[in-house]
């Protein structure tokens, strides 16, 4: 899964029609628990295992992305 597909796919979890990843997640009004679980579930069902713990430790949304590609 490549960068953009991620961005993408984190897009469509949290409503958003862009991201980029000098965006600091706390700063987006979609960030929320919700938006946590929707990327658990998402990235789940592509095979990616990621924990409620290790997404609250990221702080940009290029934290994001680093962490679901090292889970591919």
């Amino acid at each position: 899964m490549n960068e953009t597909e991620i961005l993408n796919n984190l897009c469509e979890c949290m409503q958003l029609e862009k991201l980029s990843l000098d965006m600091e997640l706390e700063s987006l009004e979609e960030w929320d628990s919700l938006a946590i679980i929707s990327i658990i579930a998402s990235f789940g069902e592509l095979g990616i295992s990621l924990k409620v713990n290790e997404i609250n430790n990221c702080k940009f949304v290029s934290d994001l992305v680093s962490l679901i590609k090292s889970r591919e």
